[in-house]
Protein backbone atom coordinates (compact mmCIF):
# COMPACT_ATOMS: atom_id res chain seq x y z
CA UNK A 1 0.00 0.00 0.00
CA UNK A 2 1.40 3.44 -0.97
CA UNK A 3 2.06 6.24 1.54
CA UNK A 4 0.29 9.54 1.51
CA UNK A 5 2.99 11.25 2.78
CA UNK A 6 6.22 9.68 1.61
CA UNK A 7 9.50 10.86 4.04
CA UNK A 8 11.74 11.15 0.80
CA UNK A 9 8.63 13.25 -1.14
CA UNK A 10 8.48 15.38 2.26
CA UNK A 11 11.85 15.90 2.11
CA UNK A 12 12.26 16.79 -1.62
CA UNK A 13 8.68 19.08 -1.00
CA UNK A 14 10.57 20.90 1.52
CA UNK A 15 14.09 21.59 -0.24
CA UNK A 16 12.10 22.71 -2.97
CA UNK A 17 10.32 25.55 -0.75
CA UNK A 18 13.13 26.30 1.09
CA UNK A 19 14.90 27.09 -2.26
CA UNK A 20 11.84 28.91 -3.32
CA UNK A 21 11.96 31.08 -0.18
CA UNK A 22 15.46 31.59 -0.81
CA UNK A 23 14.80 32.87 -3.94
CA UNK A 24 12.22 35.28 -3.13
CA UNK A 25 14.51 37.08 -0.04
CA UNK A 26 17.03 36.96 -3.10
CA UNK A 27 15.11 39.07 -5.54
CA UNK A 28 13.59 41.55 -2.79
CA UNK A 29 17.29 42.19 -1.73
CA UNK A 30 18.30 42.62 -5.18
CA UNK A 31 15.17 44.94 -5.88
CA UNK A 32 16.17 47.25 -3.03
CA UNK A 33 20.44 46.75 -2.83
CA UNK A 34 20.28 50.68 -3.29
CA UNK A 35 18.87 51.02 -0.01
CA UNK A 36 21.16 48.44 1.29
CA UNK A 37 24.74 49.56 -0.35
CA UNK A 38 23.81 53.16 0.87
CA UNK A 39 23.09 51.83 4.87
CA UNK A 40 26.02 49.68 4.08
CA UNK A 41 28.29 52.14 2.77
CA UNK A 42 27.22 54.67 5.05
CA UNK A 43 28.38 52.11 8.09
CA UNK A 44 30.93 51.62 6.86
CA UNK A 45 32.50 55.00 6.68
CA UNK A 46 31.79 55.35 9.53
CA UNK A 47 33.95 52.50 10.92
CA UNK A 48 36.67 53.67 9.17
CA UNK A 49 36.07 57.34 10.17
CA UNK A 50 36.49 55.73 13.67
CA UNK A 51 39.60 53.16 12.73
CA UNK A 52 41.48 56.55 10.65
CA UNK A 53 43.44 58.11 14.20
CA UNK A 54 44.91 54.17 14.34
CA UNK A 55 45.41 52.94 10.84
CA UNK A 56 47.50 56.27 9.96
CA UNK A 57 49.36 55.75 14.12
CA UNK A 58 50.19 52.21 12.83
CA UNK A 59 51.69 53.77 9.47
CA UNK A 60 53.06 56.75 11.05
CA UNK A 61 55.10 54.01 13.90
CA UNK A 62 56.24 51.87 10.74
CA UNK A 63 57.74 54.79 9.07
CA UNK A 64 59.82 56.55 12.18
CA UNK A 65 60.47 53.52 14.12
CA UNK A 66 63.63 52.79 12.33
CA UNK A 67 64.28 56.62 12.33
CA UNK A 68 63.60 56.58 16.80
CA UNK A 69 65.80 53.47 16.30
CA UNK A 70 69.09 55.18 14.92
CA UNK A 71 69.22 57.76 17.29
CA UNK A 72 68.47 55.24 20.05
CA UNK A 73 71.23 53.14 19.18
CA UNK A 74 73.75 55.43 17.38
CA UNK A 75 73.48 59.08 19.10
CA UNK A 76 72.11 58.25 22.46
CA UNK A 77 73.37 54.35 23.28
CA UNK A 78 76.96 55.69 24.38
CA UNK A 79 75.49 58.52 26.40
CA UNK A 80 74.03 57.70 29.92
CA UNK A 81 71.38 60.02 30.77
CA UNK A 82 70.22 59.39 33.84
CA UNK A 83 72.38 57.64 36.64
CA UNK A 84 71.26 54.40 37.50
CA UNK A 85 72.57 50.92 37.10
CA UNK A 86 69.16 49.47 35.60
CA UNK A 87 69.72 48.80 31.81
CA UNK A 88 66.03 48.44 31.57
CA UNK A 89 65.21 51.70 32.79
CA UNK A 90 68.05 53.33 30.97
CA UNK A 91 66.96 51.52 27.80
CA UNK A 92 63.37 52.71 28.36
CA UNK A 93 64.36 56.67 29.05
CA UNK A 94 66.44 56.47 26.02
CA UNK A 95 63.93 55.20 24.09
CA UNK A 96 61.50 58.36 25.54
CA UNK A 97 64.08 61.15 24.62
CA UNK A 98 64.95 58.83 20.98
CA UNK A 99 61.33 59.22 20.18
CA UNK A 100 60.63 62.74 21.82
CA UNK A 101 63.29 63.59 19.47
CA UNK A 102 62.09 62.84 16.54
CA UNK A 103 58.38 63.84 16.66
CA UNK A 104 60.03 67.35 17.68
CA UNK A 105 61.57 67.14 14.59
CA UNK A 106 59.31 66.12 12.58
CA UNK A 107 56.34 68.72 13.84
CA UNK A 108 58.36 71.25 14.04
CA UNK A 109 59.54 70.90 9.61
CA UNK A 110 55.54 70.11 8.96
CA UNK A 111 54.53 73.45 10.76
CA UNK A 112 57.58 75.34 9.26
CA UNK A 113 56.53 73.94 5.58
CA UNK A 114 52.91 74.73 6.67
CA UNK A 115 53.95 78.13 7.44
CA UNK A 116 55.61 79.38 5.19
CA UNK A 117 55.34 77.11 2.03
CA UNK A 118 50.88 76.69 2.34
CA UNK A 119 50.16 80.61 1.75
CA UNK A 120 52.82 81.10 -1.14
CA UNK A 121 51.38 77.10 -2.72
CA UNK A 122 47.61 77.84 -2.50
CA UNK A 123 47.93 81.81 -4.01
CA UNK A 124 50.40 79.93 -7.04
CA UNK A 125 47.40 77.28 -7.27
CA UNK A 126 44.66 80.28 -7.47
CA UNK A 127 46.75 82.65 -9.58
CA UNK A 128 47.95 79.65 -12.34
CA UNK A 129 43.80 79.03 -12.36
CA UNK A 130 43.21 83.23 -13.22
CA UNK A 131 46.08 82.92 -15.71
CA UNK A 132 44.49 79.87 -17.29
CA UNK A 133 42.61 80.74 -19.85
CA UNK A 134 45.46 83.27 -21.35
CA UNK A 135 47.62 80.63 -21.62
CA UNK A 136 45.44 79.08 -23.74
CA UNK A 137 44.84 81.65 -26.24
CA UNK A 138 48.76 81.96 -26.12
CA UNK A 139 48.96 78.63 -27.11
CA UNK A 140 45.94 78.95 -29.66
CA UNK A 141 47.79 82.06 -31.31
CA UNK A 142 51.07 79.40 -31.44
CA UNK A 143 49.32 76.38 -33.22
CA UNK A 144 47.40 78.71 -35.53
CA UNK A 145 50.13 79.78 -37.10
CA UNK A 146 51.43 76.58 -37.64
CA UNK A 147 48.37 75.56 -39.39
CA UNK A 148 47.29 75.65 -42.99
CA UNK A 149 43.86 75.52 -45.09
CA UNK A 150 41.75 72.70 -45.54
CA UNK A 151 41.75 69.77 -43.40
CA UNK A 152 44.48 70.21 -40.91
CA UNK A 153 42.24 73.64 -39.67
CA UNK A 154 39.46 71.60 -38.69
CA UNK A 155 41.59 69.25 -37.07
CA UNK A 156 43.25 72.26 -35.07
CA UNK A 157 40.21 73.70 -34.55
CA UNK A 158 38.86 70.43 -32.94
CA UNK A 159 41.92 70.12 -30.63
CA UNK A 160 41.31 74.23 -29.58
CA UNK A 161 37.88 73.58 -28.41
CA UNK A 162 38.56 69.97 -26.65
CA UNK A 163 41.52 72.46 -25.07
CA UNK A 164 39.83 75.06 -24.31
CA UNK A 165 36.72 73.49 -22.53
CA UNK A 166 39.08 71.40 -20.37
CA UNK A 167 41.36 74.70 -18.90
CA UNK A 168 37.61 76.22 -18.03
CA UNK A 169 36.65 72.78 -16.04
CA UNK A 170 40.34 72.67 -14.83
CA UNK A 171 40.29 76.25 -13.72
CA UNK A 172 36.52 76.22 -12.39
CA UNK A 173 37.40 73.56 -10.95
CA UNK A 174 40.59 74.78 -8.34
CA UNK A 175 39.08 78.16 -7.78
CA UNK A 176 35.81 76.27 -6.50
CA UNK A 177 37.92 73.86 -4.19
CA UNK A 178 40.09 76.75 -3.10
CA UNK A 179 36.69 78.24 -1.63
CA UNK A 180 35.70 75.10 -0.23
CA UNK A 181 38.73 75.04 1.31
CA UNK A 182 39.03 78.02 2.91
CA UNK A 183 35.37 77.96 3.91
CA UNK A 184 35.65 74.21 5.51
CA UNK A 185 37.08 75.29 9.03
CA UNK A 186 35.33 72.32 10.72
CA UNK A 187 36.60 69.60 8.71
CA UNK A 188 39.98 70.86 8.70
CA UNK A 189 39.68 71.27 12.70
CA UNK A 190 38.53 67.60 12.79
CA UNK A 191 41.34 66.18 10.75
CA UNK A 192 44.07 68.34 12.82
CA UNK A 193 42.67 65.84 15.93
CA UNK A 194 42.28 62.84 13.98
CA UNK A 195 46.33 63.63 12.94
CA UNK A 196 46.44 64.52 16.78
CA UNK A 197 45.12 61.05 17.79
CA UNK A 198 47.46 59.44 15.08
CA UNK A 199 50.61 60.84 16.75
CA UNK A 200 49.23 59.56 20.15
CA UNK A 201 48.99 55.84 18.90
CA UNK A 202 51.86 55.46 16.49
CA UNK A 203 54.37 57.49 19.49
CA UNK A 204 52.53 54.44 22.05
CA UNK A 205 53.57 51.58 19.26
CA UNK A 206 56.97 53.10 18.86
CA UNK A 207 57.92 53.12 22.51
CA UNK A 208 56.23 49.35 22.91
CA UNK A 209 57.69 48.01 20.03
CA UNK A 210 59.35 45.00 21.54
CA UNK A 211 56.49 44.22 22.93
CA UNK A 212 53.88 44.00 19.91
CA UNK A 213 56.36 41.84 17.89
CA UNK A 214 57.00 39.84 20.83
CA UNK A 215 53.30 38.96 21.11
CA UNK A 216 52.53 39.06 17.43
CA UNK A 217 55.41 36.29 17.17
CA UNK A 218 53.42 34.52 19.94
CA UNK A 219 50.32 34.62 18.54
CA UNK A 220 51.30 33.58 15.18
CA UNK A 221 53.06 30.23 17.23
CA UNK A 222 50.46 29.44 19.37
CA UNK A 223 47.82 29.59 16.77
CA UNK A 224 50.01 28.11 13.39
CA UNK A 225 53.22 26.64 14.51
CA UNK A 226 56.46 27.05 14.46
CA UNK A 227 57.08 26.84 11.33
CA UNK A 228 54.59 29.15 10.31
CA UNK A 229 56.27 31.34 12.66
CA UNK A 230 59.61 31.54 11.26
CA UNK A 231 57.85 31.99 7.90
CA UNK A 232 56.36 34.81 9.01
CA UNK A 233 59.34 36.52 10.44
CA UNK A 234 61.16 35.91 7.29
CA UNK A 235 58.36 37.67 5.57
CA UNK A 236 58.60 40.50 7.95
CA UNK A 237 61.89 40.94 7.57
CA UNK A 238 61.95 41.20 4.03
CA UNK A 239 59.02 43.93 3.87
CA UNK A 240 61.01 45.91 6.75
CA UNK A 241 63.90 45.93 4.20
CA UNK A 242 61.71 46.85 1.25
CA UNK A 243 58.74 49.09 2.64
CA UNK A 244 61.84 51.25 4.47
CA UNK A 245 64.58 51.11 2.11
CA UNK A 246 61.86 52.40 -0.38
CA UNK A 247 60.47 54.99 1.89
CA UNK A 248 63.45 56.70 3.19
CA UNK A 249 65.34 56.28 0.23
CA UNK A 250 62.63 57.38 -2.23
CA UNK A 251 62.10 60.07 0.22
CA UNK A 252 65.88 61.61 0.89
CA UNK A 253 66.00 61.13 -3.19
CA UNK A 254 62.94 63.79 -3.62
CA UNK A 255 64.36 65.98 -1.25
CA UNK A 256 67.66 66.36 -2.84
CA UNK A 257 65.73 66.86 -6.30
CA UNK A 258 63.37 69.36 -4.51
CA UNK A 259 66.23 71.75 -3.60
CA UNK A 260 68.36 71.45 -7.32
CA UNK A 261 65.00 72.35 -8.81
CA UNK A 262 63.91 74.99 -6.44
CA UNK A 263 67.84 76.45 -7.00
CA UNK A 264 68.08 76.28 -10.94
CA UNK A 265 64.17 77.39 -10.83
CA UNK A 266 65.27 80.49 -9.18
CA UNK A 267 68.26 80.97 -11.32
CA UNK A 268 65.42 80.88 -14.50
CA UNK A 269 63.28 83.55 -12.59
CA UNK A 270 60.49 81.21 -12.91
CA UNK A 271 57.24 81.82 -11.45
CA UNK A 272 55.40 79.23 -9.09
CA UNK A 273 58.70 78.06 -7.86
CA UNK A 274 57.55 76.62 -4.38
CA UNK A 275 54.18 75.11 -6.53
CA UNK A 276 56.62 73.31 -9.19
CA UNK A 277 59.27 72.43 -6.66
CA UNK A 278 56.80 70.98 -3.98
CA UNK A 279 54.52 68.96 -6.52
CA UNK A 280 57.70 67.53 -8.38
CA UNK A 281 59.58 66.21 -5.73
CA UNK A 282 56.23 64.72 -3.81
CA UNK A 283 54.90 63.06 -7.31
CA UNK A 284 58.56 61.64 -7.88
CA UNK A 285 58.09 59.07 -5.20
CA UNK A 286 55.64 57.59 -7.21
CA UNK A 287 57.53 55.56 -9.41
CA UNK A 288 57.46 56.17 -13.09
CA UNK A 289 54.45 58.49 -13.84
CA UNK A 290 54.47 60.31 -10.66
CA UNK A 291 57.73 62.12 -12.10
CA UNK A 292 56.41 62.70 -15.06
CA UNK A 293 52.90 64.20 -13.60
CA UNK A 294 55.18 66.89 -11.94
CA UNK A 295 56.97 67.57 -15.27
CA UNK A 296 53.88 67.99 -16.75
CA UNK A 297 52.95 70.01 -14.27
CA UNK A 298 55.20 71.94 -13.80
CA UNK A 299 55.58 72.86 -17.91
CA UNK A 300 52.23 73.82 -17.82
CA UNK A 301 52.76 76.18 -14.71
CA UNK A 302 55.65 77.93 -16.67
CA UNK A 303 53.75 78.66 -19.79
CA UNK A 304 52.00 81.65 -17.82
CA UNK A 305 55.28 83.32 -18.88
CA UNK A 306 55.63 81.56 -22.59
CA UNK A 307 55.30 78.69 -24.26
CA UNK A 308 59.13 78.46 -24.93
CA UNK A 309 60.08 78.96 -21.32
CA UNK A 310 57.24 76.15 -20.58
CA UNK A 311 59.43 73.92 -22.83
CA UNK A 312 62.91 74.65 -21.22
CA UNK A 313 61.25 73.97 -17.60
CA UNK A 314 60.32 71.04 -18.82
CA UNK A 315 63.29 70.22 -20.11
CA UNK A 316 64.99 71.00 -16.82
CA UNK A 317 62.72 68.53 -14.82
CA UNK A 318 63.26 66.05 -17.74
CA UNK A 319 66.99 65.88 -16.93
CA UNK A 320 66.77 66.34 -13.31
CA UNK A 321 64.50 63.09 -13.27
CA UNK A 322 66.51 61.54 -15.47
CA UNK A 323 69.36 62.37 -12.52
CA UNK A 324 67.47 60.72 -10.47
CA UNK A 325 66.36 57.75 -12.30
CA UNK A 326 70.16 56.28 -13.03
CA UNK A 327 72.19 57.93 -10.09
CA UNK A 328 70.30 58.75 -6.77
CA UNK A 329 67.52 56.44 -6.80
CA UNK A 330 70.03 53.12 -7.80
CA UNK A 331 72.18 54.28 -5.08
CA UNK A 332 69.42 55.17 -2.14
CA UNK A 333 67.04 53.18 -3.10
CA UNK A 334 68.57 50.08 -4.47
CA UNK A 335 66.73 46.44 -4.34
CA UNK A 336 63.86 47.75 -2.71
CA UNK A 337 61.78 47.46 -6.24
CA UNK A 338 63.46 44.76 -7.70
CA UNK A 339 60.50 44.13 -10.29
CA UNK A 340 59.75 45.00 -13.78
CA UNK A 341 58.46 48.33 -14.61
CA UNK A 342 55.28 46.58 -15.92
CA UNK A 343 54.76 45.42 -12.59
CA UNK A 344 55.50 48.91 -11.10
CA UNK A 345 53.13 50.45 -13.45
CA UNK A 346 50.54 48.17 -12.44
CA UNK A 347 50.62 48.87 -8.89
CA UNK A 348 50.69 51.97 -9.04
CA UNK A 349 47.23 51.95 -10.87
CA UNK A 350 45.80 49.35 -9.37
CA UNK A 351 46.24 49.97 -5.36
CA UNK A 352 46.17 53.64 -6.42
CA UNK A 353 42.64 52.87 -7.48
CA UNK A 354 41.64 50.57 -4.43
CA UNK A 355 43.59 53.22 -1.72
CA UNK A 356 44.01 56.20 -3.32
CA UNK A 357 47.29 58.76 -3.56
CA UNK A 358 48.39 56.18 -0.49
CA UNK A 359 48.02 53.20 -2.59
CA UNK A 360 49.92 55.16 -5.39
CA UNK A 361 53.17 55.85 -3.06
CA UNK A 362 53.32 52.46 -1.24
CA UNK A 363 52.02 50.70 -3.59
CA UNK A 364 55.07 49.46 -5.55
CA UNK A 365 57.07 48.18 -2.43
CA UNK A 366 53.75 46.33 -1.46
CA UNK A 367 53.53 44.97 -4.73
CA UNK A 368 57.41 43.67 -4.93
CA UNK A 369 56.97 41.61 -1.05
CA UNK A 370 53.82 39.94 -2.64
CA UNK A 371 55.86 38.93 -5.86
CA UNK A 372 59.18 37.83 -3.61
CA UNK A 373 55.98 35.45 -1.49
CA UNK A 374 54.83 34.12 -4.76
CA UNK A 375 58.64 33.13 -5.88
CA UNK A 376 59.23 32.28 -2.44
CA UNK A 377 56.21 29.52 -3.16
CA UNK A 378 57.10 28.39 -6.47
CA UNK A 379 60.53 27.85 -5.03
CA UNK A 380 59.20 25.26 -2.19
CA UNK A 381 56.96 23.89 -5.00
CA UNK A 382 59.18 23.38 -7.16
CA UNK A 383 61.77 21.74 -4.84
CA UNK A 384 59.37 19.52 -3.49
CA UNK A 385 58.69 18.61 -6.37
CA UNK A 386 62.30 17.93 -7.43
CA UNK A 387 62.59 15.90 -4.38
CA UNK A 388 59.52 13.55 -4.61
CA UNK A 389 60.79 12.79 -8.77
CA UNK A 390 64.38 12.17 -6.82
CA UNK A 391 62.82 9.71 -4.35
CA UNK A 392 60.44 8.08 -6.92
CA UNK A 393 63.67 7.79 -8.81
CA UNK A 394 65.80 6.00 -5.65
CA UNK A 395 62.75 3.81 -5.44
CA UNK A 396 62.70 1.92 -8.52
CA UNK A 397 66.30 2.07 -8.92
CA UNK A 398 66.89 -1.17 -6.74
CA UNK A 399 63.98 -3.10 -8.52
CA UNK A 400 65.76 -2.37 -11.88
CA UNK A 401 68.81 -4.16 -10.69
CA UNK A 402 67.07 -7.02 -9.28
CA UNK A 403 65.00 -7.73 -12.57
CA UNK A 404 68.62 -7.74 -14.10
CA UNK A 405 70.01 -10.16 -12.33
CA UNK A 406 67.18 -12.31 -12.86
Amino acid sequence: MRKIFDPKSLTVFLRAVLLVAIAVLLYKFVDNSDSFYQWLNGKLGEIVYALKPFVFGIALAYIFCPIVDVVEKKWLGNIQLIPTTNDQKAHRFDRLVSLFLVYVVMIASVVIVVIYLGPSMVSGIVDAAVKAPEVYRSFESALMGFSEQGQNSQLIERVLDAFSSAVNQISTQILSLANVAIGSAFSIVSEIIVVLFALIVSAYFIYYKTYWVEYSYRVIDALFGQKVKVRYMLILRSMNHKFIRFIIGKGVASIILGVMCFLILTLMNCPYVVLITVLFAVLNMIPYIGAFLGELVGALLACTVSLPFGGAVFIVLLLLQQFDAFYLSPKLVGDALDMSPVWIIFSVFFFGALFGPLGMFFGSPLMAVVLELVENGLRRKESKRRREEAGHGADHKPEHRQEGKE
